[in-house]
């Protein structure tokens, strides 16, 4: 038993062994299969399959393309492989001016996306998770005055808020301090709201840092406005909106009588009604005093929280699908409000413009402000105030010029420091040059609030720039995109030195071109004609009376006022295709020239057309072709100069392509 046991493992040993043995032999190492080399370069499957894979972008299809796509497509990947060598060769990596184009490209694209990547993803992000819940939020507003100075109302905003704590009731200290007049009669209550569309960004962190309903935020809040105690009363899912019916028993009747027991007692009926079985939407049709809702069936659509008063408002938001409310009061009478859809929260794809907009308008300027100076930090940004304090003491009331050296400013100072960023120095007149590139900024008066304005987006522009000019090492898309940049400069430079430069078009070769290629060259069936348009069929039948009467064809063009409409096609000058549309094809129907048609529906109207001339199908003349014989040498030339290109790569460069391994690609 021992002995069968002993056998038994090394049996599976020796299998295991064995299989392992077969996967390798088997396997292999991509990134050392060589497709090609070229010079003193070589290409690894590896990278060939990546290459493949970026231009088909689909590694299923990649896998069951023919062996014969995949040497095409070697064959182009070696020639453009050849030529990023050759631009290597001549120097581009080092040329000034497409280097430059390069950090240009680079900046631009850089900050856009690196803004993208640490402001607008996260932040819309955040947006979205908090607008899937809306707040009903109170507030004591303070405003610091003279009765209380800034310092003083952060005192007494604190002082209010540990009273609270204390068990002080929020209505009442709203009613009695809250400089908000609109709120503190109701106890502070500000209603619902979402993310988003909280104007200051501080109240909005406040209000959704809060977990629980009944909490007041431990802290005065600072807006724009002054400083607000916060508390949070309800918290509940977000409905985007609800449709519902409903049925308005009016204070006023249609002599404009107030009654309200009146219409107590007529919506208490129709409120016994509707419990009774009867049709919701038959008895608002019948009672409902709202005239236009009331001939829908009480229908009022489609609408989003806040749109309706609020009593109105927080009664339908409350109900759930196919729910009918109790009586409800309002300014305008009484209500009873059915329910018969609910939004349904978007996802985030169908929401993101939308988030974006949100984001740009409530908070972008704030958000952006501090990623600014954390970058500043990062950077090492040092701001030399002399300087700064010299240069906006200068009484220098000149308009700024892009011959900025001339003014006393740049005189007195224009050599100082103002500040230095990741060691580098900038001098006042750094600043003044860049001034200059802005056109808000260039023939105004310099002013304290000018260079303080300017020394702002200058900053912000140089950190955004030095971060944009990094973002490759810490972003492989950006890094990916950027290679992809940098050669395409390189091919075209290379394009444009070795076959648009040369190209070159003289009358003769053209001419020679065209008389060895006129067979490619021909126009079809063509007529002139004519045109009376009108959107009236009345009026233009009695264009056609007045024709057959024997008035000129000319003489009611002059009166034609809606030809404007058709442009060109009023007077045609040139040939066109004979059928190129409905007028062309109804003239090419008459037989002679000043022959007219009966009026036809055009577009969105009605039209006669004169036949002016027809020319027949026919070779085009050289003049006639010689706009499209150009294009075409020009292509043609373009061919052949880059296949010359190709080959002399090919001579120089001596290139090797083992397609048998191509056998083994996406296996």
């Amino acid at each position: 038993m021992e002995d069968s046991v002993t056998m038994s493992k090394y049996s599976k040993l020796l299998f295991i062994v064995a299989f392992t043995a077969l996967i390798s032999a088997c396997s292999y190492d991509s990134s050392k299969v060589i497709v090609a080399e070229y010079d003193d370069s070589k290409i690894s499957l590896s990278e060939f399959e990546q290459a493949y894979l970026k231009n088909t972008g689909n590694l299923e299809a990649a896998k069951k393309d023919s062996i014969t796509a995949l040497k095409n497509f070697l064959d182009l990947y070696v020639n453009y492989k050849m030529k990023l060598k050759d631009a290597d060769v001549r120097g581009y990596k080092t040329d000034p001016a497409l280097q430059k184009e390069i950090t240009d490209y680079k900046v631009a694209i850089g900050q856009t996306l690196y803004l993208e990547k640490e402001l607008f993803d996260p932040w819309m992000k955040n947006l979205y998770e908090r607008r899937k819940k809306e707040y009903r939020v109170s507030h004591i507003f303070l405003v610091p005055d003279s009765s209380r100075n800034e310092e003083q109302s952060v005192a007494f905003a604190k002082e209010l808020i540990q009273r609270i704590k204390n068990g002080d009731d929020f209505g009442k200290l709203a009613a009695e301090y809250s400089k908000d007049n609109y709120t503190k009669g109701r106890g502070g209550d500000v209603y619902y709201v979402v993310s988003g569309n909280i104007v200051s960004p501080s109240l909005d962190d406040a209000v959704y840092s809060i977990k629980s309903a009944g909490e007041v935020y431990p802290e005065p809040v600072k807006s724009s406005f002054g400083y607000h105690i916060i508390k949070v009363t309800d918290i509940v899912k977000r409905k985007p909106f609800i449709k519902a019916l409903h049925i308005l028993a009016a204070f006023k009747d249609s002599t404009g009588t107030t009654d309200s027991v009146k219409a107590l007692a007529k919506i208490k009926d129709v409120e016994a009604r509707i419990k009774a079985g009867e049709d919701f939407k038959e008895l608002a049709k019948k009672y409902s005093d709202d005239p236009g809702s009331g001939k829908r069936g009480g229908d009022l659509g489609k609408f989003e929280r806040g749109k309706m008063v609020m009593e109105f408002d927080d009664a339908a938001f409350k109900l759930n699908k196919d729910e009918i409310s109790s009586i409800i009061k309002t300014q305008f009478g009484y209500h009873i409000i059915k329910v018969y859809e609910i939004g349904e929260l978007p996802t985030f794809e169908e929401d993101k413009e939308n988030l974006k907009d949100l984001f740009q308008r409530t908070r972008y300027k704030n958000e952006y402000d501090i990623l600014v100076d954390t970058l500043k930090v990062k950077y090492g940004f040092k701001l030399n105030e002399t300087t700064l304090q010299n240069i906006i003491d200068v009484k220098d009331t000149t308009k700024l010029t892009v011959d900025f050296k001339g003014m006393e400013l740049s005189k007195k100072f224009g050599k100082d420091e103002l500040f230095v960023m990741k060691s580098d120095l900038y001098s006042v007149d750094s600043l003044l040059a860049y001034m200059t590139r802005q056109k808000n900024m260039l023939l105004k008066p310099i002013s304290k609030g000018l260079i303080t304005d300017a020394l702002y987006f200058y900053t912000t522009s140089l950190v955004l720039r030095y971060k944009s000019l990094e973002f490759d090492k810490e972003n492989k898309d950006f890094a990916a995109l950027m290679d992809d940049y940098e050669s395409g400069v390189y091919l075209f430079k290379l394009l444009e030195d070795e076959v648009w430069n040369k190209i070159e078009i003289d009358s003769v070769s053209l001419f020679n071109y065209w008389n060895n290629t006129k067979g490619k060259y021909n126009f079809g069936n063509r007529v002139k004609y004519n045109t009376l348009y009108s959107k009236n069929d009345s009026t233009i039948y009695n264009f056609y009376s007045m024709l057959k009467s024997g008035i000129d064809f000319d003489t009611l063009m002059i009166k034609n006022i809606d030809k404007r409409e058709l442009g060109n096609k009023i007077n045609e000058k040139d040939f066109v295709d004979a059928q190129s549309d409905e007028l062309s094809i109804a003239a090419n129907k008459l037989e002679n020239d000043g022959d007219y048609s009966s009026p036809l529906k055009y577009k969105d109207g009605w039209a006669i057309v004169r036949l002016v001339a027809k020319d027949g199908a026919r070779e085009k003349t050289f003049e006639e072709a010689k706009a499209e014989a150009s294009s075409l040498y020009q292509e043609s030339e373009s061919k052949r100069l880059e296949n010359d290109f190709i080959n002399s790569l090919k001579v120089k460069y001596k290139p090797v392509l083992n397609y048998e391994e191509l056998e083994r690609a996406f296996k």
